[in-house]
């Protein structure tokens, strides 16, 4: 299995290590040269482009920062990712984004998950992370291999959008429970 894990920051970078950590064959691109070196150091291959990396890679792991990135480097590499690849989306995004690149990669024969991730980076470096897995129930059984060794509980929420939308729904309960605490303390 080629895994390809773009964005390694503390999350990402976090992760690329678990994998290393497991003999896994991980190639790794960010645009910040200060990450590259970092997971380099460990023992993956770095790639100098996005689309290098989804040329070589059966799975694409995405972390990075926000929606609009998401989609900027999916249709940066979309034409470069083998048909068959499978791209998990462990940012945290928006929901429509997700359903919006599910549907191009379905067209391209690829697919797409989101899979947003719970527990920080340690919970990356040490394969103990919440997954929420939203897409194709075919594409979900083909990454299993993988998903349990990035995380500790994978949660298959439903459909494209899914996760994203479970993962805004639990933001949004802590964000709550956090103004509830701290009134309580004032209290």
């Amino acid at each position: 299995m080629k895994i390809g894990l773009i964005g390694c920051g503390n999350m990402g970078g976090g992760m690329a290590a678990h994998l290393l950590n497991l003999k896994q064959d991980v190639t790794c691109f960010d645009t910040d040269k200060n990450n590259l070196d970092n997971v380099e150091k460990q023992g993956a291959t770095c790639e100098s482009s996005a689309q290098a990396l989804a040329q070589r890679c059966d799975f694409i792991i995405l972390s990075l920062p926000k929606a609009e990135i998401v989609r900027a480097v999916m249709q940066d590499i979309s034409p470069s990712i083998k048909a068959g690849t499978i791209v998990l989306d462990t940012s945290t995004s928006e929901p429509t984004t997700s359903k919006s690149l599910s549907a191009q990669a379905e067209q391209q024969s690829y697919a797409f998950l989101d899979a947003p991730v719970s527990g920080g980076p340690a919970a990356a470096r040490s394969g103990t992370m919440t997954m929420l897995i939203g897409g194709a129930e075919p594409a979900i059984q083909r990454s299993k291999a993988l998903l349990d060794m990035l995380g500790a509980k994978i949660v298959i929420v439903g459909p494209s959008g899914a996760g994203h939308a479970a993962k805004i729904a639990n933001n949004m309960l802590c964000a709550a429970n956090l103004v509830l605490v701290s009134e309580v303390v004032r209290l």
